[in-house]
């Protein structure tokens, strides 16, 4: 044979291939080797994802979950994980080290959760139902002196347990190796407070009514076990600060008030910016601010859409759609990397992901139907999502956590398949 690019006349050798690797039923999308190059994933339009054997060329494993077509399959440069994607419009993360589960979601059973967090390595879950601290899938055990107090709990480093708690406000590090609990109190008296763990930043945020007219924002540095900086929003309650955010690198808050206003300030310096006038509604549904508090997201409860808007400017940029149910509550949660948003809607549809600097919808994650989320977060780990869910036929409640995408994974598989994104969003004149 001739072949054009290599000069007319020259002959080319034909060759037999290999192997012939034979069971899909649909057309092949896509190829990967695994990182040590003993195994190959195929991808097809028989919504399946397979496994061989590159030394015997053997199936291994068919991977199913997907709904239609897959498109693209790819392996997790730095874990034990596959990802794939398709014509459904969902990124599934498969464990390899856990026969090759999918590893979309997770479910810990229980009532009355008011806050969670997993464990460092992934396997269990701390939990505040009715103020007392509960733990899943560990075989660690709660001390019976910790109290029943608590509004919020962290699992940052695998060692030791960080447990919030008000009137008074304080901070408790609970070490799991000894069980012994230091106190780290934050204020003294009958104050409410509220509390948020930024890993990002390494910090705690304590949020604490000083008085009717007074709410105090603390950064707290759990290295060094005391506050490092603090700022006050003045004319206000505690309760009247309906949402409040912060920006992944713990240092910009911004707080939802009365007659639709956002107050951002800078919790370092003590700083304030001018109000925002959000949208004309007395309830938001959630709120996020990104990296260096310039960009802040927000929806409200009569509307499904999603604004972003301009900080400094004080105007919209531009508005997410995409969701046909209004957003949960809280239904927005911003990745500590500040490039991922994760949104929520109050029924069964699908999680979704938002690309903080092209804001392109990138991934959806499944939930089963007939359910209802709220209390979205991102964890500690920063790739983890979790929302407490509630099943409407029972009335049951649990926690369910997915492993999201990477903006590394995100970003590799878009350039396989342009077309897993959609944009998502309309841009204000």
């Amino acid at each position: 044979m001739e072949h054009p690019f290599l000069g007319a006349g020259l002959e080319i050798p034909a060759a037999d291939p290999a192997a012939v690797l034979e069971g899909h039923s649909g057309f092949v999308a896509d190829l990967a080797f695994s990182n040590d190059g003993r195994q190959l994933a195929s991808a097809s339009a028989d919504q399946t994802v397979k496994l061989w054997n590159v030394e015997t060329w053997d199936e291994e494993k068919a991977l199913l979950g997907h709904t239609d077509e897959v498109w693209s399959v790819d392996y997790s440069p730095a874990t034990d994980e596959l990802m794939s994607s398709g014509k459904d419009g969902r990124i599934l993360v498969w464990s390899l080290n856990d026969d090759y589960q999918n590893r979309g979601s997770q479910a810990f059973p229980f009532s009355a959760c008011r806050d969670f967090d997993m464990s460092p390595d992934g396997k269990g879950l701390v939990a505040v139902t009715d103020g007392e601290i509960r733990l899943y899938e560990t075989t660690y055990k709660a001390p019976p002196d910790l109290g029943s107090s608590h509004v919020a709990a962290y699992w940052p480093k695998p060692g030791e347990i960080l447990l919030c708690s008000e009137r008074p406000p304080r901070i408790k590090l609970w070490n799991l190796a000894d069980d012994s609990i230091a106190d780290f109190p934050l204020e003294s008296g009958d104050k409410r407070a509220k509390f948020a763990l930024l890993p990002n930043a390494g910090v705690i945020v304590a949020s604490i009514e000083m008085s009717e007219e007074e709410v105090k924002f603390i950064r707290w540095d759990p290295a060094t076990r005391q506050e490092a900086s603090a700022c006050t929003i003045e004319g206000v309650q505690l309760n009247q600060v309906y949402f409040r955010c912060f920006s992944p690198d713990g240092r910009w808050l911004a707080a939802h008030m009365p007659q639709s206003t956002v107050q951002v300030c800078d919790i370092v310096t003590g700083e304030s910016q001018p109000r925002l006038k959000v949208r004309d509604t007395a309830y938001l549904h959630g709120m996020a601010l990104t990296s260096e508090g310039t960009k802040l997201v927000h929806a409200s409860y009569d509307n499904p859409e999603i604004s972003v808007w301009d900080v400094k400017t004080r105007k919209p940029l531009l508005d997410l759609r995409g969701n046909s149910l209004v957003i949960s509550v809280p239904g927005l949660s911003i990745a500590h990397d500040g490039q991922r948003i994760a949104t929520a809607t109050l029924g069964s549809e699908p999680i979704r992901l938002w690309d903080t600097r092209s804001w392109q919808r990138v991934a959806s994650l499944e939930t089963p139907p007939g359910t209802t989320k709220k209390n979205l977060k991102f964890l500690s780990d920063g790739n983890t999502i979790g929302v407490v869910e509630h099943v409407l036929d029972t009335g049951e409640a649990r926690v369910r956590l997915w492993r999201a995408p990477t903006w590394e994974e995100i970003a590799k598989t878009e350039a396989k398949d342009p077309s897993s994104a959609g944009s998502g969003f309309t841009e204000k004149n």
